[in-house]
């Protein structure tokens, strides 16, 4: 028997908010594998006592074969002989009989593609979940009423995008402590741009006493600052992204960022002077698009602002 359960933590930011996934790897999913040669009484069974697992996926000698949904299996036993017919015999034959769905949809697909996926199969499979492929024979099951939440909340928060932007510049003008308007400011971008990690490298001059400030402030020293990428950033005053940092020799000396597939760094400025680069990384190859990297340039700029003000105030108060 090959059966484990595998449930994501819920998309939840510290202020109890949805948080849109990068992909449709980070979603909450289900792993029920089994071999086809299973009796059907077994799998009913495991069904029956965990409702939310959305179906099945079988496995031939360790290989995926395909799945079969939770509400097409108990809809054909329900019908007239099906106990007899199916109960006791292989799942397999089970599965022949409702159709075996093998279309898979890989872990770092963005939320937008999966949708279209999803809902360009024929009208009778709409509903059924999507098998997810992380690879090395890693498949589970998201169900797709999980999917449209996460592609509804997205969409919501683009819609709300200036908004997002008008309360983060209030926030800035207000004078509140950086601390406070990099908290607001980061989980607004995240809300529209998502990541998994966040990291601003602060140049040391002139703003190496805002360090400490906030856990995701670094310095912007040694082989880092020597670095192709920052150095491009910094001169050319743009954002910089990389599809796969794998593929991208300067990459090398990055070394702590931990494990990152997709990366973009954006430049902070005052007035004319840098500051430093604001790094979002992205375990999954889910590569930042055009319209990602102009919403991260509108945040980074009233973020610049802050640090600005939060310097002004300090030379202010020496």
């Amino acid at each position: 028997m090959l059966a484990s359960q595998i449930s994501s933590s819920p998309f939840l930011l510290p202020t109890q908010d949805f948080k849109v996934p990068v992909c449709v790897g980070d979603m909450s999913s289900y792993r029920y594998q089994v071999s086809i040669h299973m009796i059907t009484e077994e799998v009913v069974s495991f069904l029956d006592a965990n409702p939310e697992i959305p179906g099945v996926i079988l496995m031939d000698a360790h290989k995926f074969h395909g799945a079969v949904p939770r509400s097409r299996i108990f809809e054909r036993l329900g019908r007239r002989y099906g106990v007899e017919l199916f109960l006791r015999k292989p799942i397999i034959e089970l599965g022949k009989s409702i159709g075996i769905q093998t279309s898979t949809v890989m872990s770092n697909a963005r939320i937008h593609d999966a949708v279209s996926i999803a809902l360009h199969r024929p009208s009778s499979n709409v509903y059924d979940p999507l098998i997810i492929d992380h690879g090395g024979n890693d498949y589970r099951l998201l169900d797709v009423y999980v999917l449209l939440t996460a592609q509804s909340q997205s969409l919501q928060n683009v819609n709300d995008l200036m908004g997002s932007l008008a309360r983060v510049e209030q926030t800035v003008e207000s004078g509140s402590p950086l601390e406070r308007t990099l908290d607001f400011s980061l989980t607004s971008l995240q809300k529209v741009v998502p990541f998994h990690r966040v990291a601003i490298h602060i140049l040391d001059i002139p703003s190496k006493h805002l360090l400490g400030r906030h856990a995701t402030l670094h310095p912007l020293n040694g082989r880092l600052a020597h670095n192709k990428m920052f150095q491009t950033i910094l001169n050319i005053r743009q954002p910089l992204h990389v599809e796969d940092v794998n593929l991208v020799p300067a990459w090398e000396k990055v070394e702590l960022f931990g494990e990152v597939h997709s990366w973009m760094g954006a430049p902070l400025f005052n007035s004319s002077e840098p500051l430093g680069v604001l790094s979002l990384v992205r375990h999954s190859r889910s590569p930042f698009n055009r319209n990602e990297i102009n919403i991260t340039s509108a945040f980074t700029n009233l973020m610049s602002r802050a640090f600005y003000k939060s310097m002004a105030l300090s030379l202010q108060s020496v």
